[in-house]
């Protein structure tokens, strides 16, 4: 079931980081050293996110989070993570549902800017490989999350391995932090023929 995730879901979050704890090791942990504990309370259930995750059987199977920017009308991705077994993959443990309810949650509040970093070696929505195995999975992911492609994606920025980026905003979106990688920000802008349904009614 896809639930909308509180403090109250703690336990269940834990237990999926126990389960994948290599995603929370590469995870932008925004201004906190914190533990998963405190990292959920206070960043993934923040005033200005919306987690959503799917449950199934007692156990969380997968999750996301908006955070909403306050400087202007736009999103990003925050975190996402699955549980990780010898049966999962992003369809079966339901993480196209999970993002497309973030996409819907970024169309109740009005803001058609989505904002993705992301390691360089890593998909993420909006990718644009264009060859082999990976544009096989980028067009497979494509297809599960209809919302991707009512957006256009470009490269924001990419950010060398060690390095701060330039600006704030992206500053703020790494956490402060350095990384002994690099990283790529997709900017995905909502079309022009949904504005005025989505966003303006």
């Amino acid at each position: 079931m896809l639930t909308k995730l509180t403090h109250d879901h703690t336990d269940l979050f834990l237990e999926l980081k126990a389960n994948n704890p290599g995603q929370w090791k590469m995870g932008i942990n925004f201004e906190t050293n914190n533990s998963p504990e405190e990292y959920y309370k206070e960043v993934l259930c923040h005033a200005h996110a919306y987690t959503v995750g799917w449950i199934e059987d007692g156990k969380l199977l997968s999750i996301g989070t908006l955070m909403e920017v306050q400087q202007a009308p736009s999103w990003h991705l925050l975190y996402y993570s699955n549980i990780k077994t010898h049966y999962s993959n992003f369809e079966k443990t339901k993480g196209n549902l999970v993002y497309s309810e973030l996409f819907k949650e970024s169309f109740r509040r009005k803001l058609g800017t989505c904002l993705v970093f992301t390691r360089d070696d890593y998909f993420t929505i909006g990718s644009n490989a264009t060859a082999g195995r990976m544009k096989e999975k980028v067009n497979s992911y494509h297809d599960m999350i209809p919302e991707i492609k009512m957006f256009t994606w470009v490269d924001e920025a990419c950010i060398a391995p060690n390095t701060e980026p330039k600006y704030e905003y992206q500053r703020w979106l790494m956490g402060y932090k350095t990384y002994p990688f690099g990283f790529r920000l997709r900017l995905g802008t909502l079309n022009q023929e949904y504005r005025s349904q989505l966003l303006f009614s």
